[in-house]
């Protein structure tokens, strides 16, 4: 008997064993189990290297020579893990080669200095564009609008209990983080949903005679999207509903993160501290596309500073309008104001740059 023979006899004994039909699904079953659950190298890398970045943060923000040891010696183990996935030392790889190997996995990754110290980002690409701001100076620019961060940059790390930057640079593109403005929209949209909003006082909560600033503000920004989509109630399907709205809402808010984005390009060669970037990019974007939910989340909780110019500008921008009469505060006054206090921080910063000179 030839070896083929040999082959297919013992092949139909085997397939008529009594139990082998629930042999081959365990087996199917564990295996697709083994694929599903187990981790990608892109996975495996993400983990590694978010916890890298996080125990660096984590000896910047400790107080304690105990903690600043114990931060240090996690951070070196998670560096030589991500060395190992990675196959090489970080320092001799360059920025540019991880940022081809994470885009392939549709994510963006950035590392720039904050304050003379890096700073980390991680987070999913919802889209690439281009843009031509009027103001400031006609700057033409690239930029990602970001999705959900897998890596949190030093300043949101740290200031998580205030509002998260709504804009970023890097290298030659600025960075719209859409999962700020994102997060306040899916949390409306539910309140909305299950809300009467038969009547205007359906789109913003109440408590006796005095309006929650943060939904009455929401709805001054959205409300032909909010009376469109809840006022007729045209799509039943909460997911459609929501996905709409979402995309509807960003649309609204994204001319004024773009101002934003475009005066941050700009002031990349000036050599400006990166807290006075900020300022001077929300400043410009509320004088050129006032938003009222933007205006209302930077007065309330705008980002600390160690810098007294710094300070001084968000200072002025909470001090700015009486929050106990919203209904007079207008969009006009809000671009006003944040014209006259990003006036007033250029002329300081010029007259300090000229005393240091």
């Amino acid at each position: 008997m030839s070896l083929t023979s040999k082959m297919k006899g013992l092949l139909r004994e085997f397939t008529q064993l009594k139990y082998i039909h629930l042999c081959i699904a365990l087996l199917l079953f564990y295996a697709g189990t083994f694929w599903v659950t187990y981790p990608s190298n892109l996975e495996r890398v993400t983990d590694a290297l978010r916890r890298y970045c996080y125990t660096d943060y984590w000896v910047r923000s400790a107080l304690f020579e105990e903690t600043i040891r114990e931060a240090k010696f996690y951070r070196e183990r998670y560096r030589e893990r991500l060395e190992s996935l990675l196959g090489a030392p970080l320092s001799d790889l360059k920025k540019s080669e991880l940022q081809t190997f994470f885009k392939r996995g549709g994510l963006l990754y950035e590392v720039f200095r904050e304050n003379r110290q890096n700073s980390y980002l991680l987070a999913e690409i919802v889209e690439e564009g281009r843009y031509k701001s009027e103001i400031p100076e006609g700057v033409d620019f690239s930029y990602l609008t970001l999705g959900k961060k897998k890596i949190l940059t030093f300043s949101e790390f740290r200031e998580r209990e205030n509002v998260s930057p709504f804009v970023s640079v890097g290298d030659n593109v600025a960075y719209i983080h859409q999962d700020i403005i994102e997060s306040h929209l899916q949390w409306y949209f539910e309140s909305l949903w299950q809300s009467d909003t038969s009547s205007p006082k359906g789109f913003y909560l109440e408590w006796g005679s005095r309006k929650d600033l943060y939904t009455y503000f929401l709805y001054r920004d959205l409300q032909e999207v909010c009376e469109h989509l809840f006022g007729k109630r045209f799509l039943r399907d909460k997911k459609m509903a929501k996905r709409y709205f979402v995309e509807e809402g960003i649309r609204v808010y994204l001319p004024t993160l773009l101002a934003m984005a475009g005066r941050m390009v700009a002031d990349q060669g000036l050599g400006l501290r990166s807290d006075l970037k900020y300022l001077r990019a929300c400043l410009t974007g509320l004088s050129n596309h006032p938003k009222f939910l933007i205006f209302y989340l930077l007065k309330t909780k705008s980002p600390h500073s160690f810098d007294p110019l710094v300070r001084k500008g968000w200072e002025e921008l909470k001090a700015s309008f009486d929050l106990t009469c919203p209904e007079g505060i207008t969009l006009e006054e809000i671009s006003r104001v944040s014209k006259r206090i990003l006036d007033k921080i250029d002329s300081q910063f010029l007259r300090q740059a000229k005393e240091r000179s």
